[in-house]
């Protein structure tokens, strides 16, 4: 069974997306710099969900920044273990959800060093929140291995994250790649916020992991980069026909579990 069928029909949809609303409703385990977030640990399944809420930034830019200038600046080197193929020499990073990482890095690698790496763990976050879970998920994946547990990323309606450097390292690795799980509403623009082409040879943003696109009637699933883009286009031709009113994405874990 793939990722996104194995995740619709058990409920950690749902109880990602409890966490979150904890988190929206004011409950914390930690208020960061535009960053906050909240730990819960289920004893009866020992299942870790740590979500995050971006509280700075109101409007998310595309701009792009080189792993290697952060390095060079000495900002920030956690993603090393990204970089030894010789065919990806560098990638690139959404400038906005990377600098909120690096401006709470202490207090996430104190977080980091609290997770009991034998126990199962979803990371999870709505819009900027999802990108910076996404980018503390990366940061996991140098430890995959020796038994223990991977990580899951779920977001929701968050907006891509790297370029295709950054989606060729994660995806050169399925134990990588399939920690990842996008859930998207054809309604939502923010995750097609920085597709520019949908190319997948010449846009500027590239996606990875596994990606569930849902519209009113229906599902399905995607992993090929190029197929996400391509569905993306389709979400985009129909934006005339949309409201601009903002996603229930409660409602859409909902009507999937049903399903």
């Amino acid at each position: 069974m793939g990722l996104a069928p194995f995740v619709t029909s058990s409920d950690l949809l749902q109880r990602s997306w409890k966490v979150i609303r904890v988190l929206n409703g004011g409950i914390v385990s930690k208020e960061g710099k535009g960053v906050s977030w909240f730990r819960y640990v289920n004893e009866d399944s020992c299942v870790t969900i740590i979500a995050f809420k971006a509280t700075q930034y109101s409007v998310v830019e595309p701009g792009l920044v080189k792993y290697s200038d952060l390095k060079e600046k000495k900002l920030f080197h956690d993603f090393d273990f990204l970089l030894p193929v010789e065919s990806n020499p560098s990638f690139s990073v959404n400038n906005t959800a990377v600098s909120l990482f690096i401006e709470n890095l202490t207090e996430l690698n104190k977080l980091k060093s609290e997770i009991n790496s034998s126990k199962p763990l979803i990371i999870t976050g709505h819009a900027l929140g999802g990108s910076v879970a996404t980018l503390f998920t990366i940061s996991l994946l140098d430890s995959i291995g020796s038994g223990k547990n991977r990580p899951l990323c779920i977001t929701f309606g968050s907006p891509l994250i790297g370029d295709k450097g950054l989606q060729q390292a994660i995806s050169g690795s399925s134990n990588w790649n399939s920690c990842f799980l996008h859930v998207v509403s054809h309604k939502d623009p923010l995750p097609r916020l920085f597709i520019t082409n949908h190319d997948s040879q010449t846009n500027d943003y590239m996606p990875f992991g596994t990606f569930l696109l849902c519209s009113d009637q229906n599902s399905a699933c995607f992993e090929n980069p190029g197929s996400v883009l391509r569905q993306f286009e389709v979400f985009a031709s129909n934006d005339g026909n949309q409201s601009s009113q903002p996603v229930d994405y409660g409602e859409i874990v909902k009507i999937l579990n049903v399903k």
